[in-house]
């Protein structure tokens, strides 16, 4: 697998709506209509995720941009916006938590 810091920020982008894309996950079936959708449930093996973007704005600024969850009923995407002096110890973060 390749380090983080080997990908360019095109590439990266890439990376992060394959991983947060919606996606076909496995779920054992149930006969009852009372399934457990939480965490603690051995059968749920995939999270929910929306949708990532990351872009610039006008400014130069990073923004990072969630989808909205329609089925919890937000207000639009969610937005982050980074400086572009901040975007090195984000992406050194980002890099810590990704190799564990």
């Amino acid at each position: 697998m390749p380090k983080l810091a080997d990908i360019d920020a095109y590439e990266l982008n890439k990376v992060i709506v394959a991983m947060t894309s919606k996606m076909w996950c496995p779920v054992e079936k149930r006969e009852d209509d009372k399934f457990e959708w939480d965490p603690e449930n051995p059968s749920v093996i995939c999270a929910p995720v929306q949708l990532i973007a990351v872009y610039r704005n006008s400014w130069g600024q990073a923004v990072i941009r969630q989808q909205e969850d329609m089925n919890a009923g937000d207000d639009g995407d969610q937005h982050v916006i980074v400086d572009r002096r901040d975007i090195p110890a984000l992406v050194e973060r980002l890099k810590q938590i990704y190799e564990g």
